[in-house]
């Protein structure tokens, strides 16, 4: 004998809302999916954990971002050199390896990194929004 099922049948469950799907995926221990790209913010942050000090931070707030660097990634059909090469990645990188003493990212790539996510942490999310769609050619 088979115990009745305690979920309703998927037909059974009536339509909601996005925050309201998002809130019961949460209850049933499930992530809603992320599919934000990097902002002004997060290259900013990049920029200000160059003055960091403590290495669990400096990760933690990576593993912040990487997800968003990865969205980009697929939403250009690049893969996990894109992400891997990333100016936000490459700043991480080089503060984690210079925190645990093993080396830096290389100058040329590093400046270059540098210079991006200043010009990046300057725009309005409406600017990079407007630039993305240029180049997409919408």
């Amino acid at each position: 004998m088979h115990a009745p099922s305690v979920l309703p049948e998927e037909d059974a469950r009536p339509a909601q809302e996005p925050e309201v799907l998002a809130a019961l995926e949460a209850e049933d221990g499930m992530k809603a999916r992320d599919e934000s790209l990097p902002t002004p913010d997060d290259y900013q942050r990049a920029l200000d954990a160059q003055n960091g000090c403590n290495l669990s931070g400096i990760v933690h707030d990576f593993s912040r971002v990487v997800t968003r660097i990865w969205n980009e990634s697929n939403k250009y059909g690049k893969g996990t050199e894109f992400v891997n090469r990333h100016p936000i990645s490459l700043l991480y990188a080089d503060k984690v390896a210079n925190l645990a003493g093993v080396g830096q990212v290389s100058a040329t790539a590093y400046e270059q990194a540098l210079k991006v996510c200043e010009e990046r942490a300057k725009k309005t999310e409406l600017q990079q929004f407007v630039e993305e769609t240029k180049k997409e050619g919408r």
